[in-house]
């Protein structure tokens, strides 16, 4: 029953085929956090948790890099994959 949505400046342009799914471009992101400035509060409220993530192969991938070079862990949670 808990959601968790941020906005996040890449610190880099954005693919066109992103924007185009998502709407924004870097300039519209770049008032946002860093990741590096949500981390703890991401990992704290997804620990002990199950995740639903739309596209969890592609959004893991993604993730557990950011976590990495910030010297974090890997995700370790359950993941569902919603259907539709």
């Amino acid at each position: 029953g808990r959601e968790y949505h941020q906005k996040i400046n890449p610190v880099r342009e954005v693919d066109k085929g992103a924007e185009e799914i998502h709407g924004m471009n870097a300039a519209q992101l770049k008032i946002y956090p860093k990741f590096e400035g949500i981390v703890e509060e991401f990992i704290e409220f997804i620990t002990g948790t199950t995740l639903i993530i739309h596209n969890a192969e592609f959004d893991l991938a993604h993730l557990n890099n950011e976590l990495s070079l910030l010297g974090e862990k890997n995700l370790k949670n359950e993941i569902l994959f919603p259907t539709y």
